[in-house]
């Protein structure tokens, strides 16, 4: 990867420093905590689509919601095919509306990685499987494959409106790609938001006569979060879409949480035993200590946690002192400097 070393972690220019606003909250936020996932349902004779504590949030039809008159009201999800093995297949045999969020020959070439729109529907199989925890393709839960959004607007509408933000460019002109659909990107972007009124108007705003009205982001412990765009917030602007400095630095910091969970995750895998959020910490703890040393590839942080976890914090104290010189030489690059310390941990 190139770029700078401050965002190793997005490819991204590093930021010059964040810009202040006195602007209000333009969304409102609504927590929905201790979610918990459906299971197969065997032998239900009524089965839910999605669980209780989210029925309202997804599929409620309130007339009115931020000031505005809004029913009917449809709910969408935005999917990354990458997370779901077969998702184009299951789009295709589902019977819901859905369309792939690139189009031409990236539509054709990348479709098995590429995000996804649906329409959900209460009552279909395919939007239960997406709130199903379990071990078939179908059980979509623990892939946090996407996000959710509610709007009165058509499928094409939102579309046409969610394409604006699958390549975006910083004030330098650089283009790149804006992963909204990961949950962790799209939380750390709208809470952003919600003290940017322009930011809420670019995001939720589809044109004079269309909105998105929610976005709703479920996270992997259970929490769900309600985004729900304020009345007046801002007007709509011919502008194009524009990443500044502090917005990138949001990416970089949603990036980097995916990263250390997924390590984690895998961790977690080979020691059981050990509580998940410990894990986490630990992980944490390793990328900001050996980060500074110039660590920055999962696969190093991922064997450096490890090392942190089976011999403690700290362990490297205990190499030859050389080693150490070697490992705090930032000009080294970190795959010998992981050899050096493996040949020395796990001779």
């Amino acid at each position: 990867m190139t770029g700078s070393e401050d965002d190793y972690w997005t490819n991204l220019p590093g930021p010059e420093g964040p810009e202040e606003s006195g602007a209000v909250p333009a969304l409102t936020v609504e927590t929905i905590e201790g979610v918990e996932p459906l299971d197969a349902q065997f032998g239900v004779a009524a089965p839910l689509t999605v669980p209780p504590a989210l029925r309202e949030a997804l599929f409620g039809q309130p007339e009115i919601i931020a000031g505005c008159s809004v029913l009917p009201l449809h709910t969408y999800a935005v999917l990354d095919a990458a997370k779901v093995q077969g998702l184009p297949e299951m789009l295709e045999s589902s019977g819901l509306d859905h369309a792939c969020l690139f189009q031409g020959t990236a539509a054709e070439d990348l479709r098995d990685v590429a995000p996804w729109i649906v329409r959900l529907e209460d009552g279909n199989r395919f939007t239960q499987g997406l709130f199903t925890r379990g071990d078939a393709p179908w059980e979509m839960w623990d892939a946090e494959a996407g996000i959710f959004l509610r709007s009165i607007s058509s499928l094409n509408e939102v579309r046409r409106h969610l394409r604006k933000f699958t390549k975006v460019r910083d004030e330098t002109g650089k283009w790149f790609y804006f992963r909204f659909w990961e949950p962790e990107t799209s939380e750390a972007y709208l809470r952003l938001a919600g003290e940017r009124a322009h930011l809420t108007v670019k995001m939720f705003r589809l044109g004079a006569s269309g909105s998105v009205l929610q976005y709703a982001v479920i996270q992997a412990d259970g929490r769900c979060s309600v985004y729900t765009a304020q009345p007046g917030s801002g007007d709509v602007t011919s502008t194009p879409f524009e990443m500044t400095a502090e917005e990138r630095r949001c990416l970089v910091d949603a990036h980097k949480a995916v990263v250390l969970r997924r390590i984690a995750s895998r961790i977690l895998l080979h020691r059981p035993d050990v509580p998940a959020d410990e894990l986490l910490n630990i992980v944490r703890e390793t990328e900001r200590h050996f980060g500074s040393m110039g660590f920055r590839q999962e696969a190093s942080l991922f064997r450096l946690a490890w090392w942190q976890l089976h011999h403690g914090k700290g362990f490297e104290a205990a190499l030859p002192s050389r080693l150490r010189d070697l490992i705090l030489d930032r000009s080294r690059g970190e795959d010998l400097k992981l050899l050096d310390m493996s040949r020395a941990i796990d001779p």
